[in-house]
């Protein structure tokens, strides 16, 4: 296992040489700590794997030194990389003797996740709480899981974190362009399964008098249906507005156990809008 791992460390440092992979983004050195000094088992990890009905997926990482209390976010020193990518790295040998397939391997199915970034999904803003967090989109993988490895330079790597993501679904009500008047009752229904994951609903309503207002609802059970109370709209409300609804269904996974604590989900949405009025 440890010449797999050191394989694959040789192999994306040389990758990323040459290729020259980057998700440029920007972060804070307000209350940082280079990862020169953390070790893995004083790491905090927080990993959050999201995707729509199509696409690549999209990856948010947050380290923190000794655990989710800590205030400061760990900033990655030159030698620590976060990979991830859609096949389980332990099942990469490197040794096949065709060097320029395995780089296009690790080229078409891996993503070098970068410092920075936007939140592409409007709830990662509540998980991810610091000012210095790391992103990037990895490749669609046909089974729905992804995997995720920090390389480390000086201390204990952490490879092959994974999460499988619930299947896709759709909402089914309300439509999309429906009109819906904030004097009634909202029913929202969208497609389950057996597999119980838990679900949030987030609600963003945008009007032209400049209102904005978000309601989250969260932690319910896979039941395919809900009904948001008319008085739970907001009152400030004025006229025709867009109206949000995203509905993501999440699965905890399997966090490396070098990690000091942490978590890795992965999470499924859609999402629709639609017209409330008056």
């Amino acid at each position: 296992m440890m010449f797999k791992i050191n394989i694959l460390k040789n192999m994306y440092i040389y990758f990323v040489s040459i290729i020259g992979l980057a998700l440029v983004g920007c972060g804070s050195d307000n209350d940082t700590v280079n990862s020169d000094i953390v070790n893995t088992t004083n790491t905090h990890a927080n990993i959050h794997i999201t995707a729509g009905n199509t696409g690549k997926a999209y990856i948010n990482i947050e380290l923190k030194p000794d655990g989710p209390a800590s205030t400061t976010n760990i900033k990655l020193s030159d030698g620590d990389t976060l990979w991830a990518y859609n096949y389980d790295p332990s099942d990469f040998s490197g040794d096949s003797g065709d060097l320029f397939s395995e780089l296009s391997y690790v080229a078409n199915n891996s993503t070098n996740v970068k410092e920075g970034g936007t939140f592409f999904y409007s709830f990662l803003g509540f998980r991810i709480q610091g000012d210095i967090w790391y992103s990037g989109f990895i490749p669609t993988s046909n089974n729905n899981t992804y995997y995720v490895s920090l390389l480390r330079d000086s201390f204990q790597d952490a490879v092959g974190s994974y999460v499988t993501l619930p299947d896709i679904f759709s909402i089914t009500a309300p439509l999309s362009n429906e009109t819906h008047s904030r004097s009634n009752d909202l029913q929202i229904n969208w497609q389950t399964t057996d597999d119980n994951h838990s679900v949030n609903i987030s609600i963003f309503t945008t009007c032209l008098n400049s209102i904005n207002d978000t309601h989250d609802i969260i932690g319910l059970a896979d039941t395919g249906s809900y009904v948001l109370p008319a008085a739970d709209f907001t009152r400030r409300a004025n006229g025709s507005c867009n109206t949000n609804v995203e509905i993501v269904k999440a699965q905890v996974g399997q966090l490396n156990p070098n990690f000091n604590s942490g978590i890795i989900t992965g999470n499924r949405v859609d999402k629709t809008v639609f017209i409330s009025t008056d």
